[in-house]
């Protein structure tokens, strides 16, 4: 998902449009939305089942690698820090997404 970051976010007014660069992304939440397990499977599963999940929301993080000392004591590889969020709240009904 690192090419969503290449837009500054997701506006579902703009990215319905087929011509948006982002539209696959509107496309692939609805499919979460839906349930659809063929593109659950592309992610990490949730601590929950997926057929509870009625809203989503992207956010936008900067990834930096962990110090030496950081992964020696953590494990950790990664550190990230929140830019924005990516996208409002979406969901199936007539008011979201």
């Amino acid at each position: 998902m690192w090419f969503a970051a290449l837009y500054p976010s997701f506006d579902p007014q703009r990215d319905t449009n087929p011509n948006s660069p982002m539209h696959w992304f509107g496309q692939f939440c609805t499919a979460l939305l839906q349930h659809k397990q063929p593109v659950w499977d592309l992610l990490e599963p949730p601590p929950f089942p997926i057929e509870k999940i009625t809203h989503l929301r992207a956010k936008l993080y900067r990834y930096h690698f962990t110090s030496p000392e950081v992964r020696n004591i953590s494990g950790e590889w990664w550190e990230r820090e929140l830019i924005h969020k990516f996208s409002g709240t979406m969901s199936l009904n007539a008011s979201g997404r």
